[in-house]
């Protein structure tokens, strides 16, 4: 089996577009990067025994990078809308130019080289022999026991053994990048 594109990225995917063609309106390059990543994580040793979600590898949104092919910006949201298309490039237009009042007094500003490289789209994904979602957490819990009590049963001198498993399932959509000679 394949880990499925984003449900979420999918419906999202006509709004970025029509954002980025928006941005490039205004901007000799635009790219939009769509992230959603769900981590959980399974535990058990000879007293505890535990399941969460992973906050530093569990995240959903979206970024916009811009350049006018002097000045570059960056700008990070999780949620889009019809309504928020015009806020979102009023805000990323605020932040590119702010990028040029950054310089201490006396640098001078270096070019942005616009990238030189090929749109990107999902094309697949990795395989995995069996979805996490459909085992369910008592499952793995209980395969987790076992290789623990297995640790346990090597010797009478083991003090303690435990079992952890992270379960991720990460999509992302590097959406356009496109560039515009100006």
């Amino acid at each position: 089996m394949k880990v499925q594109e984003s449900e979420f990225i999918q419906e999202k995917k006509p709004l970025l577009k029509k954002l980025l063609e928006q941005l490039l309106e205004r901007y000799a390059y635009g790219s939009v990067l769509a992230v959603d990543s769900r981590s959980k994580y399974y535990s058990v040793s000879r007293k505890n025994m535990s399941v969460g979600e992973d906050d530093l590898a569990t995240s959903r949104g979206f970024v916009v990078k811009v350049s006018d092919g002097k000045h570059y910006g960056e700008y990070s949201f999780n949620q889009i809308t019809e309504a928020d298309i015009d806020r979102i490039c009023e805000r990323v237009a605020q932040v590119a130019e702010a990028s040029c009042k950054v310089l201490p007094e006396g640098m001078g500003e270096r070019e942005f080289q616009i990238p030189q490289e090929e749109e990107i789209r999902f094309s697949g994904s990795t395989d995995y022999e069996t979805d996490p979602e459909e085992m369910g957490d008592d499952e793995i819990l209980k395969v987790l026991c076992g290789i623990k009590d297995k640790g346990l049963g090597v010797s009478g001198d083991t003090v303690g053994c435990s079992a952890l498993i992270r379960s991720i399932q990460s999509f992302s959509c590097p959406g356009k990048k496109t560039w515009r000679k100006m």
